[in-house]
């Protein structure tokens, strides 16, 4: 697979996600489907997506960046960031859920940090490009994968 096919692919993935996304949102504003809840489960429901939220971008940014550290091939690469992006989207949905459920404003805030923190998952070509030159400066250290070169370990 070359380049800019797998820039293509992923590009597709990104707004296929964004486009998801906004669906839910639509539609959870149009539903006038009534959640009959008692004030505790909404606020049990406002506690857990935020939480989701703050341990969930973070995790998943610092998962890709260690999983991408040294080259291991282009595929390799477009795995993880497909990985990345999907998880990324899963705080944006539960936030979207929530707003159906709870009909609450201050949710659309939880909303739109994951869709800030999915802009850091926009593929480009430089990017790529920057990931498949590190075979050329780790020297092919990390041959297998999940192994840390010699110089790591100790």
């Amino acid at each position: 697979m070359n380049i800019n096919k797998a820039c293509k692919n992923l590009v597709f993935q990104y707004y296929l996600i964004y486009a998801l996304l906004i669906l839910e949102l639509v539609a959870a504003k149009l539903a006038d489907f009534p959640v009959l809840l008692e004030a505790s489960a909404g606020y049990v429901i406002r506690v857990v997506t935020v939480m989701f939220l703050m341990v969930m971008i973070p995790l998943v940014l610092k998962f890709f960046s260690i999983r991408t550290k040294y080259n291991k091939g282009l595929e390799y690469y477009i795995r993880q960031s497909k990985i990345e992006m999907w998880l990324l989207s899963l705080p944006a949905f539960l936030s979207g859920l929530a707003y159906y459920v709870l009909k609450d404003t201050n949710i659309l805030f939880c909303y739109l940090i994951a869709f800030v923190a999915l802009i850091f998952t926009k593929p480009s070509i430089s990017k790529i490009e920057a990931y498949l030159q590190r075979e050329k400066e780790d020297g092919g250290k990390a041959d297998k994968e999940g192994e840390l070169p010699r110089e790591a370990e100790e």
